[in-house]
């Protein structure tokens, strides 16, 4: 969109056609009545970033009006050379996005501009393909000015950082692979991190812990924390494993010198932010121990043991144990004996050099040839009460043809331990399949975040492939992901699906691979799938599952302890969150306990951890339902046994009995009722407690009155 005149002339322009006088308008926005009559007369020439953007939001501008808009702010400023500031341009990304000139903070506004200078800074001194930078920008429908709006995007970069970097080339370039942001190492503080983890790696012991304490202290938190569009970037994960395993390294080294307090900044720090990584807390718990602090050991191990527990439903792993045991004998950690340079992995490209000295294809433009991608979350090889349904899976994987694709599909109720389940049997089976282990949460029971398939593939293109190999269509990503997959022998997990039609797409042409697809839903036919439902346990295995959660108490009190099971209704999440309730009162009978879930006072299902609760995990199934479906469901909660037949149900439904025997056929599929026999279904008891709570008051009454005439 063109406009004859300035800044001035186009601010009026909005600000008429949106129908605001200069008083209006600056309330609106929040600044003075003559601050908006010197920008129209263009008497001010150096507004703030926050004015232009406050500008922008009153205005109500669109993309092709507000890029033409920011573009005039931009010529009036660069008419003021004074509204920049001097000095060579430093960039901060490990932590929330900083750009300095000289001593002075440049601000970058919120939104597209941020989000771009956070991508080519992660590339720093490679290019970044256009149609990438357009895909992340707008990444639901580009407009079809997408590369001009681009174009504008940088060269307001380009005005607000500096022409030259400090090796002589345009801070921002154009080249024919992209856009790329040049800068000499000492300009951008991740360069500065990589190269001092560099020099470490080559020093002797003393000398490189002193220099991955220096690296350590480059990070203020999460790499670019306040630019949320990129933090499930592929290079940012790298960047974050990179920092881990400067951690551990570090660890390792002030263990081994006797000095393990140094490393317990770091790695506190770094446990905070990942609390279910098993080595990081594995290194915290030694070198808690080295410190003579066993009390806080403990109380680390317990900590990390109980969040892998409730929201994993795994035990630590063979590291973690190990460490906890050595705790407990007051046995010395041992230091592994590996060359410094084999600690510290993925290092990162060198920054500064001219990128074409340079080709990987390494997500995150580390050194070296790529590694086979291993993405399945972790696990332990024992799997409490599942044993059974681990062995039928495993037969039926060995009855199938070697040579073609293997899909399982496992269902169940919400907490019932289907993500745990398909992790397992991945980690049981993974020798089979040397190819790929790819891991995606489709989140297919969150309205908000699903993830389409077009998500779905990007993120798992991005565990096989660096980021700029990832085209942005959805048909070109389903060539790239069936040819990546035709010949490879190995394992996807495509955890929590809400339908067939989400993961359909993502099956075909796979080759040898097994995938494995966890779902709430007893999903449709799909060709060469086999199903396994998963069920409560069995009362003797919900009691051992307390016992690994809780120990020795269950065992001093087996019949309250098998209440309390049968309370819980034998489900997993139930069991583990109630669990770690009685695991924190250690005074507590398992009786006391029992008789105060009895009284419903509290609810078991309102018993959370950290936001995990049953009746979480059950509302989100109920979100899914359509409205008929919702009205019975919650209407079966009045039914006082939770075992019926379809007679009583229609009457309390006041529905025909083929349109109430569908209905509850319906709420099979969607394992929120369960079919004993044709014609006869049963509910399990905390769903019934969970939908009778749902009831709404004009309800209530009249069904039950209803329902009475058959029972």
């Amino acid at each position: 969109m063109r406009y004859k005149g300035g800044f001035g002339a186009i601010l009026r322009l909005h600000r008429q056609e949106a129908g605001l006088s200069q008083q209006e308008l600056a309330r609106v926005v929040g600044i003075s009545v003559s601050a908006i009559r010197d920008l129209e007369q263009e008497r001010t020439r150096r507004p703030r970033q926050r004015s232009i953007d406050a500008l922008v939001a009153a205005l109500r501008l669109t993309d092709d009006t507000e890029v033409a808009f920011r573009r005039a702010a931009v010529f009036m400023m660069r008419s003021c050379p004074s509204a920049v500031p001097d000095g060579p341009v430093r960039l901060g990304i490990l932590g929330p996005l900083t750009v300095y000139r000289g001593p002075t903070p440049v601000l970058i506004s919120r939104g597209r501009q941020q989000v771009l200078l956070g991508r080519l800074a992660l590339s720093v001194n490679t290019a970044v393909p256009q149609v990438e930078l357009i895909d992340m920008l707008w990444p639901d429908r580009p407009p079809e000015s997408a590369a001009q709006s681009l174009y504008t995007f940088i060269s307001r970069l380009r005005s607000m950082l500096q022409r030259t970097s400090e090796n002589g080339d345009a801070v921002i370039s154009r080249t024919p692979a992209g856009y790329q942001l040049n800068l000499a190492e000492d300009q951008i503080d991740l360069a500065v991190f990589r190269r001092t983890v560099r020099a470490a790696v080559t020093s002797e012991s003393d000398r490189a812990l002193n220099l991955l304490e220096t690296a350590a202290t480059l990070w203020r938190s999460a790499p670019l924390s306040d630019v949320p569009q990129l933090q499930a970037h592929p290079i940012v994960t790298s960047v974050v494993e990179e920092r881990i395993a400067m951690t551990l390294r570090h660890a390792d080294l002030a263990l081994g010198l006797g000095k393990p307090g140094r490393s317990l900044p770091a790695l506190r720090e770094v446990a905070a932010a990942h609390p279910l990584h098993e080595p990081v807390h594995a290194r915290l718990v030694s070198v808690l121990a080295a410190e003579n602090r066993q009390a806080d050991a403990l109380n680390a191990y317990t900590a990390i043991r109980q969040r892998l527990v409730v929201e994993l439903g795994i035990e630590p792993g063979p590291e973690l144990a190990e460490a906890h045991r050595r705790v407990l004998l007051q046995e010395p950690t041992p230091v592994s004996s590996r060359p410094a340079a084999q600690f510290i992995e993925r290092p990162g490209p060198t920054v500064g050099h001219s990128p074409n000295q340079r080709t990987s294809d390494n997500a995150g433009g580390s050194a070296g040839s790529p590694r086979t991608p291993r993405c399945l979350p972790s696990c332990v090889s024992q799997l409490v009460g599942r044993d059974g349904e681990l062995a039928r899976a495993c037969d039926s994987l060995g009855a199938t043809d070697a040579g073609t694709q293997r899909v399982l599909l496992i269902d169940g109720m919400a907490g019932v331990g289907k993500s745990a389940f398909a992790v397992a049997l991945a980690h049981r089976v993974r020798a089979e399949f040397a190819g790929a282990h790819l891991f995606v949460d489709l989140q297919g029971y969150s309205d908000a975040t699903r993830l389409s398939t077009h998500r779905a593939l990007g993120l798992l293109l991005g565990q096989l492939l660096p980021s700029r190999r990832i085209p942005k269509e959805l048909p070109d990503r389903l060539v790239l992901w069936r040819t990546e997959m035709a010949e490879q022998r190995g394992i996807v997990v495509l955890d929590n699906v809400a339908a067939s039609a989400q993961i359909e797409p993502l099956l075909g042409g796979l080759g040898p691979s097994l995938v494995l697809v966890t779902s709430r839903t007893r999903l449709g036919l799909i060709d060469g799938a086999w199903s396994l439902a998963l069920d409560p346990l069995e009362p003797a295995d919900a009691v051992l599952l307390l016992r690994e959660c809780v120990g020795d108490r269950i065992d001093r009190e087996p019949a309250s302890s098998l209440a309390l099971a049968e309370l819980c209704g034998r489900l997993p999440l139930a069991l583990r969150l109630v669990a770690h309730r009685l695991h924190q009162r250690s005074l507590w009978s398992v009786q006391a306990m029992t008789e105060q879930f009895c009284a419903a006072d509290p609810s078991l299902l309102t018993v959370a951890s950290e936001g995990l609760s049953v009746r979480g995990a059950f509302a989100a199934s109920y979100r899914q339902l359509t409205a008929p479906q919702r009205r019975l469901f919650r209407l079966l909660g009045l039914h006082p046994t939770g075992d019926f037949k379809v007679l009583p149900i229609a009457a309390l439904a006041d529905l025909p009995h083929a349109a109430a025997r569908d209905l509850l056929d319906e709420l099979v599929e969607a394992n929120l009722v369960l079919p004993h026999a044709p014609g006869r279904y049963s509910m399990h008891n905390l769903l019934r407690e969970f939908a009778a709570s749902l009831v709404e008051t004009h309800e209530r009454e009249p069904a039950i009155t209803r329902m009475g005439i058959f029972t």
